[in-house]
């Protein structure tokens, strides 16, 4: 499994670069990927569902209620990117003709979820997790990531950046296309058309 360095040395193959053995070196890619390999990072896993990523926890309610339209509050968890399932609202059919109000089943606010679902609350999330549980796919596309956003400051080369997108776009590609064929198929939900013949 790769290191965080590993990674780095990978999207510096890809620039032409020599390797770094650590992120104190005093060079400029050091310097780059130490500024911004972790929000780079965090914006890759919140760009798509990683099936390594993906993890879930009952919450507990917090002992403060949110000022108004929620009942309940939760503190968001450690390593908290991205909500996939909230309490029992996932995705699917919306049924707007028989909702009587615009409020939602939950909102997230300063690192909170605002619901109405009592605890403990089931959330389902994608999460920030250690290298070493990347799948080797992501790692191949995150690398080309960190390579095309660090290839002007380190190379000055807008050609060799240019390529690295088109590099990186079917990386991802790749990697979410095996990533689907892991999921097992899920029948979609009834749509309102239907559901109006019950």
């Amino acid at each position: 499994m790769a290191s965080q360095i590993e990674i780095i040395n990978l999207a510096l193959t890809k620039l032409g670069q020599r390797h770094i053995a650590s992120l104190a070196e005093n060079n400029e890619a050091a310097r780059f990927y130490q500024a911004n390999y972790e929000n780079l990072l965090l914006s890759e896993l919140r760009s798509h569902v990683w099936g390594f990523a993906k993890a879930r926890i009952a919450l507990p309610a917090l002992g403060t209620t949110p000022a108004f339209v929620y009942t309940y509050e939760y503190a968001l968890p450690e390593g908290y990117v991205r909500a996939l399932q909230v309490g029992d609202f996932q995705p699917g059919v919306s049924l707007t003709d028989y909702r009587d109000n615009e409020e939602g089943y939950y909102s997230i606010e300063q690192g909170k979820i605002l619901t109405n679902f009592a605890a403990p609350l089931n959330l389902r999330y994608i999460k920030r997790v250690s290298e070493g549980l990347f799948d080797p796919l992501f790692v191949t596309a995150f690398a080309c990531k960190l390579a095309h956003d660090g290839c002007y400051r380190i190379t000055n080369s807008n050609s060799l950046k240019e390529n690295l997108g088109f590099e990186y776009k079917e990386a991802v590609d790749l990697a979410r296309n095996v990533g689907a064929v892991e999921i097992p198929s899920q029948k979609l939900p009834d749509d309102e058309w239907l559901l109006a013949r019950l």
